[in-house]
């Protein structure tokens, strides 16, 4: 039955025994007795804590109240009359700390040895501790003449919580024999002492016993996420008798006899929820795995303690008592004046959690604070019996949404909107996700959307990154002017907005909006609004400019922004080309939950502007808000509520695994991201809801976690972690590819690993059999398609740069460098400009044969040439792609270290667990091109990042700069207002790679933009002399041949 495996109870003796034994000629009937005095040796010992298991704080390390600082010895004769009493202090006996062995709660517990003299006789005989000398005592004196009183002695709690060690009274008695655990209960035997010099032994317990708390997820939903602040202790008995039980007839006003609020366990700090620890399915740090279970759980664990309690047995503890686990039993059951509050146990102790609720589920959205009661017990059924000297280990098992019935819990939902907050959506373009929402109430009319913030930059990025931080612009003082110099740019009508960000509210059709649109034009806003423009900054009206400005296959579309969703009827909505959504009514409960679509927006939202549906930053995510309005029957006000939309931070690491044809090692992926631009360390990150890994092609040969065509999934809060491995090996001439999606954070966001065994020359798409490794020198290629190859001049092959010259030097000037040429054993040096007695290393004019009149031997084929223009363009016509690192058959597991990630290079000691940046070009799934479905090639863009060295000297006569882009400076024209995408362009990561021969188009490169997922020409501007002007002396690129 669900409900009753909602608390664990593990039961053992915490009894601060005394070991209790006694010498053979000590038996109470074995002699006569005489007159006489014996000098007896007491050795008092309190007992381990019983172990039960039940399913910086103000509260004490559990090994706190373990000390033995005095012993008051009562002995009273057979008609209960006061014998004699002795005392002694901590000085006046011999401490020891004895071995618990096999005690499963404490390792030591104290021992105190001593002697006092007692007339032969019969008597029972008590020890209580840490009470002082009572014979002496005020308050006590008059109680111990008789054995009754002396027993229901009752010391009061001290409420204090820098006190409460001072709770640490021990009670007990001498017995004939050593007693077992349970020997200390009940009444004291009658002992015989008629000898000399007898040893006897006693077990002494605590009046008080202490919890312990641990918390067990396993059983919660996906989507559920419980904050966990606090856990107190209420209902600690005022009062606690020596050795009568401390019962329900002396325990029965919850107003005069137990103290309401004991001390706290405080796991999370102050009121903002994110602060405390997070418990979900599939991470847990508060007793989620064996050992910090155990560590919650120790003897010196964080502890509340209280007095016995025996309130004897009663009703079930469940709220649902029928065990169905449908309705509760006890409707009023949160309100402390109803008697279901705790379980008919007005005076009963109990432990309650406060903690913070999230469900993200789509079925039932909420969130709020919430508490757990667990009244204390033998077992979590119907035992109300907290007794003392035990350790009590209680394991919360949480279940389901975490505020199922069988919970005793205070959690009400008001009427309002309920929604995950914050939610993610993926770092790619043209993406979606559905956002759960939820109504408690009547809705009265359509719930209504709308984007308020929509942010281009990066979210809480530091001073360790450089962007734009000024105004932006979206609209000129002039925006029909032919250059922007006219365009009257510093007087703008528009600013910036969340026309200029990545979400939207409606489908995204198309990947490239304004196309040859100025970026002073303000095309994102008007096509963002798609009607009523409004007014200008200065009143003027923007409607008609608006309607002549957009593009006819871009003009008549809904808003980007702003949406309403009917809320009439269940099912899924037509939303037609915005995107459906689903609405699921439940009038009984006034509850109406929907799914709504959130979308990123194109690839580029006009491109001269260089703001982008795609996440930029490699590091940093992006926010969004949007705000839900709802109109509820009987609210004079609509509700409002406003959610957090993260574009997720980007993941390139790991982005592809490649193997050899005859490799098949084994490698373990773990999907990480870097937190920002000054970490040294990519860290794994835990999924913001459950996740899962499938082959989307390629499953007839990739094995995951060593299933062939399996996959891997993931719980809420867990690490996206898996195994790949291909399935045996194929011949030398064979390539096999495959493509694992990884959809995570609630299967909303979505990652693809590109894998490939196999490294021959292979169609992709087009005719052009693709070789898997860029050129470093005449008939040689690279021997690990991680390896960037040498930096060519045009038309040049006797001269390349070897890749040991391009180490990242923060863009140092190498017009008159001497460059080790490729090979190195070839002693070659050459300079990229003209140097009296170097040699300089050359290239052709761009309009020449470039390299198309020399051939590349490769493994014996005589065929291989540079790759054409056509080779690129097909790929980027009919391919699909994506930017990471690339690791080689050398790494058998995903590698941390940022100098790692990016360093593969040929000269390295070693390359295990080294990656390379760069760009895959890939087949999606039910491609037809000619490589097939999933068919993946790799361009490295170089170790520095920079796979280019300029000739163009824009930098006061620079040249062979190690740079990718470009500029060579922040982009700080005026009109960056307009476009602050472009600030920080010259830090861009990418590489350029030649064509054999200069295009009719006028193209002689291809451009691979890592930081902005570009795949495209580069015209002419790797033949740059100054700033856009193109001469004959060329830069310096990469080479990849097909045949």
């Amino acid at each position: 039955m669900k409900s009753k495996a909602i608390y664990y109870l593990l039961l053992g003796g915490m009894l601060f025994g005394f070991g209790s034994c006694m010498r053979d000629d000590l038996d109470a009937e074995a002699e006569p007795i005489g007159k006489g005095e014996s000098r007896v040796s007491f050795a008092v010992t309190f007992q381990a804590l019983s172990n039960l298991s039940l399913g910086k704080t103000r509260s004490l390390n559990g090994d706190e109240i373990a000390e033995i600082e005095d012993i008051f010895i009562a002995w009273y004769n057979e008609d209960g009359s006061l014998a004699g009493n002795a005392y002694r202090t901590r000085e006046q006996m011999k401490i020891s700390d004895p071995d618990r062995e096999g005690s499963p709660t404490e390792q030591t517990t104290q021992r105190a040895e001593f002697t006092c003299n007692i007339p032969y006789g019969r008597y029972r005989i008590y020890a209580v501790a840490n009470m002082g000398d009572l014979a002496a005592s005020t308050r006590y004196a008059e109680k111990i003449a008789l054995e009754e009183d002396f027993r229901r002695i009752a010391p009061a709690w001290e409420t204090d919580p820098e006190l409460t060690r001072d709770n640490d009274q021990m009670s007990g008695y001498f017995t004939a024999n050593k007693p077992e655990s349970g020997a200390v209960r009940g009444e004291a035997p009658l002992l015989t002492i008629n000898s000399a010099k007898p040893t006897i032994h006693a077990w002494l317990r605590r009046l008080a016993s202490k919890v312990t708390i641990s918390f067990d997820t396993k059983n919660l939903y996906d989507n559920v996420y419980i904050y966990i602040k606090s856990a107190r202790i209420h209902n600690i008995p005022r009062s606690c008798t020596l050795l009568d039980a401390n019962d329900e007839q002396r325990i029965k006003d919850p107003d005069n006899d137990v103290w309401f609020a004991g001390d706290t366990i405080e796991y999370g700090q102050g009121t903002d929820f994110n602060q405390w620890p997070r418990l979900t399915k599939g991470s847990n740090p508060l007793g989620g795995t064996a050992q910090s279970k155990e560590q919650l759980h120790a003897n010196d664990a964080r502890s509340l303690f209280f007095y016995e309690n025996m309130q004897g047995k009663g009703k079930l503890k469940w709220q649902d008592v029928s065990g169905d686990n449908q309705h509760i039993s006890f409707p009023d059951g949160n309100d402390p004046d109803d008697p279901g509050y705790r379980d008919g146990k007005p005076c009963g102790t109990y432990i309650e959690v406060e903690g913070f609720y999230i469900s993200n589920t789509a079925e039932n959205p909420g969130k709020g604070a919430i508490f757990y009661r667990f009244m204390l017990g033998k077992n979590a059924d119907d035992d109300y019996n907290a007794e003392r000297n035990f350790h009590y280990k209680l394991t919360m098992r949480f279940q389901g949404s975490a505020n199922d019935v069988d919970w005793h819990i205070d959690y009400q939902e008001d009427p309002g909107i309920y929604v995950p907050n914050p939610y993610y959506i993926s770092y790619l373009y043209d993406h979606s996700m559905m956002l759960p929402v939820k109504i408690k109430g009547k809705p009265v009319g359509n719930l209504k959307a709308e984007i308020v913030e929509n942010n281009w930059g990066p979210y809480q990025a530091g001073d360790e990154f450089e962007y734009y931080r000024d105004e932006v612009y979206t609209l000129s003082g002039n925006p029909t002017a032919g250059n922007v110099g006219n365009a009257d740019p510093d007087h703008p009508k528009i600013k910036d907005g969340p026309w200029n960000g990545f979400l939207s509210l409606a489908a995204t059709h198309i990947n490239w909006i304004g196309r040859d649109k100025s970026f002073w034009s303000g095309y994102n806003y008007f096509y963002w609004l798609q009607k009523d423009f409004g007014t200008a900054l200065s009143g003027e009206s923007l409607e008609a400019y608006g309607q002549e400005l957009l593009l006819p296959q871009e003009k008549g579309q809904a808003p980007r922004g702003y949406r309403e969703y009917e809320l009439s009827k269940s099912g899924t909505i037509d939303g037609g080309n915005n995107g459906d959504y689903i609405v699921t009514i439940d009038e009984a409960k006034e509850r109406t939950v929907l799914q709504i679509p959130c979308y990123t927006r194109a690839l580029q939202l006009v491109s001269t502007t260089g703001f982008s549906g795609n996440n930029p930053y490699f590091s940093y995510r992006r926010s969004a808000k949007v705000k839900l309005t709802v109109q509820l029957e009987g609210h004079p006000e609509p509700t409002v509520d406003t959610v957090t939309i993260f574009q997720v931070r980007r993941i390139i690491n790991p982005k592809g695994i490649y193997r050899r044809h005859d490799n098949d090692t084994p490698f373990n992926v773990v999907l990480t991201h870097r937190k920002n631009e000054a970490a040294t360390q990519y860290l794994p990150f835990e999924s913001e809801g459950p996740w899962e890994a499938e082959i989307e092609t390629g499953s007839d040969w990739i094995r995951i976690n060593g299933v062939l065509g399996g996959r891997a999934k993931g719980a809420t809060g867990s690490e996206i972690r898996f195994s790949y491995q291909p399935d045996g090996t194929i011949g030398a001439d064979q390539c096999r590819y495959g493509i694992i999606l990884i959809r995570y954070h609630n299967y909303s966001c979505y990652h693809r690993i590109f894998v490939r065994q196999g490294y021959a020359p292979a169609q992709i798409a087009g005719d052009a059999k693709w070789h898997c490794f860029n050129l470093c020198y005449n008939d040689t290629e690279a021997k690990s398609p991680c390896e960037e190859g040498s930096l060519f001049r045009f038309g040049n092959f006797d001269q390349p740069i070897d890749a040991t010259n391009n180490v990242f030097d923060n863009f140092k000037d190498h017009a008159t460098t001497e460059f080790d040429l490729a090979p190195l054993e070839s002693g070659k040096k050459g300079t990229w400009t003209e140097v009296a007695g170097k040699t300089q290393i050359t290239n052709r004019p761009r309009a020449s044969e470039g390299f198309s009149d020399r051939k590349q031997t490769i493994n014996g084929n005589s065929n291989c040439h540079v790759a054409e223009y056509e080779d690129f363009h097909t790929l980027q016509l009919n391919c699909q792609f994506a930017y990471g690192v690339l690791y080689d058959d050398e790494s058998t597991e995903t590698s941390f270290d940022v100098k790692d990630i990016y360093s593969y290079a040929y000269y390295n000691a070693s390359n295990k667990n080294k990656g390379m940046r760069g760009c895959f070009v890939y087949n999606p799934k039910g491609s037809m091109n000619s490589g097939g479905e999933g068919a993946n090639l790799f361009f490295p863009v170089g170790a520095s990042g920079y796979g280019r060295r300029k000739n163009c000297a824009q930098e006061g006569g620079k040249r062979g700069v190690l740079r990718y882009a470009n500029r060579g400076a922040l982009y700080t024209s005026s009109d960056i207002h307009y476009r602050p995408m472009l600030y920080t362009v010259y830090t861009n990561f990418g590489a350029v790679y030649w064509v054999n021969k200069r295009s009719d188009s006028g193209t002689s490169a291809w451009d691979i933009n890592v930081s902005t997922f570009d795949f495209n020409s580069f015209n002419d501007n790797a033949f740059l002399v100054s700033d856009w002007n193109a001469g004959d002396v060329s830069d310096a690129c990469f080479v990849r041949l097909v045949e």
